[in-house]
């Protein structure tokens, strides 16, 4: 039988939590890319970043492949604000020994 702390040598792994940190957002990129193209702006590692470096008001798309404030905003909820969240939550629940 699992209990809730079966994950939790897995989730405390550091090697495996570096190489998740590299990997993930670039393949989550191609493979939003390939199979969800109309989505992949909106859940992009990188939309966030792109619209600090070039701020665009609209919603929306901006002139070329600039974000929109809605796209950077997804953005950081999907890959800040949910895994920050998570972790803080995680922490507090975590019994001390």
């Amino acid at each position: 039988m699992r209990s809730d702390h079966d994950a939790d040598p897995l989730l405390l792994n550091t090697p495996l939590a570096i190489v998740v940190t590299m990997l993930l957002p670039l393949t989550f990129d191609i493979a939003a890319a390939l199979l969800v193209p109309t989505a992949a702006p909106w859940i992009s590692t990188l939309a966030f970043a792109a619209w600090l470096a070039q701020p665009h008001p609209g919603w929306a798309d901006g002139p070329g492949d600039i974000p929109g404030a809605g796209q950077a905003l997804t953005s950081l909820l999907l890959w800040v604000v949910l895994p920050l969240g998570l972790g803080w939550w995680r922490q507090l629940r975590r019994d001390v020994s």
